[in-house]
């Protein structure tokens, strides 16, 4: 098991364009990345046109595509690769939206405990409130991607972003406010 000073050395040294360290590092970080993947595709309850290795495959993809060059540390590679991998489920979203008469699924979010695998959740409507809430405040993003899109837990969010557990509850708690007032401004 790599220490987190081990990883972040190995993803510095991809982030200079190092190939031996950036297939050690993606090699090392595999099996978390494919139980976020895992997580969010057993959750939903409608079948998807990805399963949980494709979602993987597809998100190491379209990270080696933009680079290592920006990405800080391991926690925040887990983090930009569960973006990426919200960004892949939101785009399958909008083609079985597309797909529908109707345009797809209405939202219906009344008790807000956000979960991407609720059914009643529109995925390309929960896009575009992570967007405002982006413009915000990008950590209270970055918790709702860990939390709803990465599936991990309160103490793991903190250890991802280092930062402590109760700001990730106090963050996450300003987060489901404000996205509550997205999908039903009379709530408030």
């Amino acid at each position: 098991m790599q220490t987190e000073s081990e990883l972040t050395v190995l993803t510095q040294r991809a982030g200079q364009g190092d190939l031996k360290a950036r297939e050690e590092l993606i090699r090392l970080i595999y099996p978390k990345l494919r139980a976020i993947a895992h997580k969010r595709l057993a959750a939903h309850a409608t079948p998807t046109l990805i399963n949980t290795t494709s979602l993987l495959h597809e998100s190491l993809a379209k990270l080696l595509e933009r680079g290592f060059g920006h990405i800080e540390n391991s926690r925040h590679l887990i983090a930009y690769t569960a973006t990426i991998m919200r960004t892949l489920l939101v785009d399958y979203a909008r083609e079985r939206n597309a797909q529908k008469r109707d345009a797809g699924e209405r939202v219906t979010m009344t008790t807000l405990d956000i979960r991407v695998d609720d059914r009643s959740v529109d995925l390309v409507a929960l896009d575009q409130a992570m967007l405002k809430l982006t413009e915000i405040d990008p950590r209270l993003t970055s918790i709702v991607e860990l939390r709803c899109f990465g599936g991990l837990r309160v103490d793991e969010i903190a250890l991802e972003l280092g930062i402590s557990e109760r700001t990730v509850k106090r963050d996450w708690q300003k987060a489901r406010a404000f996205l509550m007032l997205f999908f039903d401004p009379n709530s408030a």
